[in-house]
């Protein structure tokens, strides 16, 4: 007797509820709920042998074990080594301005830390600014995160080529090998200054620090839940200290009691050593309430991030469906344009990544080179006419 495979199918009513939800659940925008991620881990919990209707039940009973099996699915964990290495060097400039003025021991915490990367990165980079002899400052980094698995991955400190990319060099040491599996492993001197731990941000912070990264988290969040947390995120400073966020994270009027420290798009803030005057004061009632609405770019980013989650797990059909859906209805949006390029070029499909690597060097040429092109990770418009320049002189049979 062959044994009856258990129904998986989870049609789209019961997807957008749970996603609705799961919004409620995690503080999440809406537009930020992956459908896709929703579907997985429905899926699964139909294959433990719920059923739909009990699933739409425990749902609306926020039931634990399934708010915790969706909110892993929903975890953002795309990071790697030494991204944004010039808001890296912004902060360790500011490290040696908090020494110069007599701090001797640095705190600082990688919030939203995912699987450890950006952590590992934080203590490259002081270690190679602040030094290691017996007279050199001390500092310590926390990363902390909500998802268990993240902060395993994170504690073991092992890790494959998928963590270094070319937009984030390896200007600092911080990693050996691979070994013989092909593993690259922290180095010991930098895993020595960094520990992992749970936290929610929307909870109080977990100390006072004098530098914060929360980079690329808040985007996700609806506005006055982002705004909120923001808050905490400027109670946890030390004064002086300073906060390093995404360039979609907030706007800089949600700063409050902060000033921009460098140029916007770095996207650093300062809590001064004495209060920001405010020139007014907020008032629900009379004031406009601002961007009630949602993030339009959390909506291209979310299904940006679909593709790529197509793409991890070898489902190019649906892959390429959902390029082809990304880059129609956002055909500006140069970072889907790019992926869809190389995912084209992977399918052996050159003349369409020729085509479209054209129209990349075209928007990217329009653009200023240091103008910021947002997406799951913020980079100039210079990297993306530099990227199409190369694929195209290696690919044209002729120069253009």
């Amino acid at each position: 007797m062959t044994r009856q495979k258990r129904p998986t199918f989870v049609d789209d009513i019961t997807i957008r509820a749970v996603a609705q939800h799961a919004a409620d659940w995690t503080g999440y925008q809406l537009e930020s709920v992956s459908e896709l991620a929703v579907r997985r881990a429905l899926r699964a919990e139909l294959l433990r042998g719920s059923t739909l209707g009990a699933l739409r039940q425990r749902a609306a009973a926020s039931d634990p074990d399934l708010v915790r099996a969706v909110s892993k699915a929903l975890a953002v964990g795309e990071t790697y080594f030494f991204r944004n290495p010039e808001q890296l060097d912004a902060i360790a400039h500011h490290a040696l301005v908090l020494v110069a003025g007599g701090v001797r021991t640095l705190r600082v915490w990688s919030a939203g830390c995912a699987t450890g990367e950006e952590a590992y990165s934080l203590a490259a980079t002081l270690l190679a600014t602040l030094g290691t002899g017996t007279d050199a400052p001390a500092f310590d980094v926390v990363g902390t995160d909500i998802h268990d698995g993240a902060l395993d991955s994170a504690r073991r400190g092992t890790y494959r080529g998928a963590s270094i990319r070319p937009s984030g060099p390896l200007v600092h040491p911080v990693l050996a090998g691979p070994d013989l599996d092909g593993e690259l492993h922290v180095l010991e001197r930098v895993r020595a200054r960094v520990t992992f731990a749970y936290h929610d941000l929307r909870d109080p912070p977990p100390g006072r620090f004098h530098l914060i990264v929360c980079r690329n988290v808040l985007l996700y969040f609806a506005r006055p839940i982002a705004r909120t947390i923001c808050e905490r995120l400027a109670a946890a400073l030390i004064p002086g200290g300073l906060i390093a966020l995404g360039t979609m994270d907030i706007d800089a009027a949600d700063a409050i009691g902060l000033e921009r420290a460098g140029e916007p798009e770095l996207q650093l803030y300062r809590l001064p050593t004495t209060p920001v005057p405010r020139a007014t004061t907020r008032n629900e009632s009379s004031a406009p309430v601002r961007r009630a609405q949602t993030d339009p770019h959390a909506a291209i980013v979310a299904a940006h991030r679909d593709a790529l989650e197509h793409i991890e797990h070898g489902r190019m059909r649906d892959a390429a469906r959902a390029l082809r859906d990304l880059t129609q209805r956002y055909p500006h949006y140069l970072p889907g344009l790019l992926e869809h390029a190389l995912h084209d070029a992977r399918q052996g499909d050159r003349a369409a990544a020729l085509d479209r690597m054209r129209a990349i060097l075209e928007l990217a040429r329009a653009l200023a080179p240091d103008h910021t092109v947002t997406g799951i990770e913020s980079l100039p418009a210079s990297f993306y006419e530099q990227s199409a320049r190369e694929f195209l002189s290696r690919h044209e049979r002729g120069p253009r």
